[in-house]
């Protein structure tokens, strides 16, 4: 959109490329406009590379999502824990921001307890961790 563009409130430069171009020219360069985003099936042939095939996943499986924030993740991580063929499977739901209980001592130790239990077979409790949990609290 280049001079149409938006700008950073931090720096005041564009945050799109610089050259400007028309409306028409836009649509017909950039293929993620609104135009093609709108037009193409969200489940298409074209798709399918990057969609994966859950029945297919059968290694040990834990997500973390989160149910505010940005609202990254959450239909994604929802939607893999249920359609997941493997049959250790976790789904650890937080608040607050996408990253505070994951990247901070609580998901950090969570994430540790897993890898530890299912990559090194470390007897830690892990087999005793309930399925699925929608909390910031620590558990036992």
């Amino acid at each position: 959109m280049g001079k149409r563009g938006f700008r950073s409130r931090v720096t005041g430069e564009l945050v799109s490329r610089t050259e400007t171009l028309t409306h028409e020219e836009l649509a017909i360069t950039d293929p993620s406009s609104v135009r093609n985003l709108f037009s193409t099936p969200l489940t298409t042939i074209t798709l399918s590379p990057e969609c994966p095939d859950w029945s297919n996943i059968t290694v040990p499986f834990f997500s973390a999502g989160n149910w505010g924030g940005q609202g990254l993740h959450l239909r994604g991580n929802v939607e893999g824990f249920v359609r997941a063929a493997s049959k250790h499977k976790w789904l650890e739901i937080h608040g607050i921001e996408h990253w505070t209980h994951f990247y901070t001592d609580y998901g950090r130790l969570l994430q540790k307890r897993f890898l530890d239990y299912f990559l090194k077979g470390t007897d830690n409790g892990w087999q005793h961790q309930p399925l699925c949990a929608a909390s910031g609290a620590p558990r036992r």
